[in-house]
């Protein structure tokens, strides 16, 4: 389901190699530069119900939020940048598994019981699910850490913009609330 921009992403996926091209210009235009379209910052909430909940209770709704196209797009390169800059630079501890390409908590789980079957102990694990994390982040804590392991400026600055100033309307079949500022 696309997003504010409307653009569905068969439609980027059954277009034009140029199309392709020029989108990937585009994108890193915007990170080299450190600049974000407003408009891009722009995404519609949903609320879909949770599977066998009582549909009447707002807490068993969970929000999705469908941001434009091509933002996802930059988004997703900006991503693949950060984590290869992360990885190449060691700056990642080698037994983290959250955010991590071919990591999960299981590898987490296997490494603590083999750790302990090596040294004849026992082992327990808790896991934890830390509702809503990413929407708890001290973002400017996490831009000063960004500064401090001496990423790309302008990677940074895109970072800062891309958090910054977001907006989203409410969606419900076809309408539309007006916009509302993400305040984090």
């Amino acid at each position: 389901m696309p997003g504010p921009d409307q653009i569905p992403y068969i439609a980027l996926r059954k277009g034009p190699n140029i199309l392709i091209k020029i989108l990937a210009e585009l994108c890193n235009a915007s990170l080299n530069s450190g600049y974000i379209s407003h408009k891009w910052k722009t995404a519609y909430t949903m609320y879909i119900p949770k599977p066998n909940k009582h549909r009447l209770l707002s807490e068993n709704y969970r929000p999705i939020t469908l941001t434009n196209t091509i933002s996802k797009i930059c988004e997703t390169i900006l991503a693949k940048r950060l984590n290869t800059f992360l990885e190449d630079s060691n700056i990642i501890c080698n037994s983290q598994a959250g955010f991590r390409a071919k990591a999960s908590t299981i590898d987490q789980a296997c490494r603590i019981v083999q750790m302990a079957l090596n040294k004849g102990l026992k082992a327990a694990v808790i896991f934890m699910d830390l509702s809503s994390a990413f929407d708890t982040v001290w973002q400017d804590g996490l831009i000063y850490k960004l500064y401090a392991m001496n990423l790309p400026t302008t990677t940074i600055r895109c970072l800062i913009k891309f958090l910054k100033e977001r907006t989203t309307k409410v969606k419900i079949g076809e309408d539309l609330s007006d916009n509302i500022t993400i305040r984090r």
